[in-house]
């Protein structure tokens, strides 16, 4: 009896891809929540990101990925179009809020999310008379994560994540007076970071003898 060894590796990046699938589903679910407009652009790079935290070298983000797992999870690239009922969820979750701001206070409750900066990106329109060629996109990004109380009485200072340790452009520029700046190798947000964020936070909170009630993003957690 012959032991098929590429049907055993193909199961095992099967379950290995499983793991970006699930991450990657629930990250598409809680923008969609949200109300953000995503392309296949962005869910692929969101599922390379995961991967990259999940160590998994072989995944690749093809185009094949990509339109098995949208036929997976029943997604599809629609067009948008007027207003629609807003889901039971987020009233929930509106009056989960509503409780932990009666319980901790107004300046104890704090959202914190993540977003895609693409800093050199020029506008897609213009207002012309005639047609524009020869403008390259630049896709350059890098991550800012955001931080503030409900009152906004304490707007954290932000988080920069790009791609490099010791960017050239800081040399002369002194960041720490504006940013909290950290690298990943995507400039994506990662545990690490996030981690070190809390904690350098938790550390002050501590010696103010304070305690918080803090919303995340689901891919805040998930990284």
């Amino acid at each position: 009896m012959f032991h098929n060894l590429r049907s055993d590796i193909s199961r095992k990046q099967y379950l290995k891809f499983t793991e970006i699938d699930d991450n990657t589903i629930a990250w598409v679910n809680s923008m969609d929540l949200k109300g953000a407009i995503l392309n296949d652009r962005i869910v692929t790079e969101k599922a390379k990101a995961f991967a990259l935290n999940l160590e998994i070298t072989e995944f690749k983000g093809s185009k094949g990925w990509l339109v098995k797992f949208k036929k997976r999870n029943g997604l599809k690239l629609r067009n948008m179009h007027g207003e629609s009922a807003t889901p039971n969820l987020v009233s929930d979750f509106i009056e989960l809020i509503k409780n932990k701001i009666s319980l901790y206070g107004a300046q104890n409750v704090y959202n914190a999310d993540e977003t895609g900066l693409f800093y050199k990106m020029i506008p897609s329109k213009s207002v012309c008379k005639t047609i524009k060629s020869g403008y390259k996109v630049l896709k350059d990004r890098v991550s800012v994560m955001l931080c503030t109380n409900v009152d906004g009485t304490d707007k954290r200072t932000p988080l920069l994540i790009g791609l490099f340790k010791n960017p050239r452009f800081f040399k002369n520029f002194d960041i720490k007076k504006y940013v909290i700046y950290s690298n990943s190798k995507r400039a994506w947000m990662d545990s690490r970071i996030f981690n070190q964020f809390l904690l350098k936070w938790e550390m002050e909170l501590r010696k103010q003898d304070r305690k918080i009630f803090l919303v995340v993003d689901q891919s805040l957690k998930t990284n």
